[in-house]
């Protein structure tokens, strides 16, 4: 059993460290818009990402989120007219979104006007 404990350490070590995508570095905000943001975010290999499906949602066509830390990242949110993008999201509130039993309702009171790109 104690073997069990000590390999599932050391391969959650090995994830968090050396799979980490290194290139994360490579994302510079600085004078992109969040229409471009979405393009450079969607090209980087991010440690962790994840897609939730939205298909039973009335409004939201696609959500999505990217972090290189697995703390904060960036929550995309997609409808039929826009591309929504947070930024420095932290990991928990998207675990939360995708547990919500009403999307649209999580998105309006937990990211909305909190986490703006």
């Amino acid at each position: 059993m104690r073997y069990l404990s000590v390999m599932t350490g050391l391969v959650c070590l090995f994830y968090f460290s050396a799979c980490m995508p290194t290139n994360c570095s490579k994302l510079d905000a600085g004078n992109l818009g969040a229409d471009e943001m979405v393009f450079e975010i969607e090209e980087i290999d991010f440690g962790y990402h994840d897609i939730a499906d939205t298909s039973e949602s009335s409004w939201i066509r696609a959500a999505k989120y990217y972090s290189c830390d697995g703390e904060l990242g960036y929550f995309m949110l997609k409808t039929d007219d826009k591309v929504y993008l947070h930024k420095d999201v932290p990991l928990r509130l998207w675990h939360g979104f995708k547990r919500a039993n009403s999307y649209g309702r999580f998105y309006n009171d937990q990211l909305k006007g909190k986490y703006e790109y």
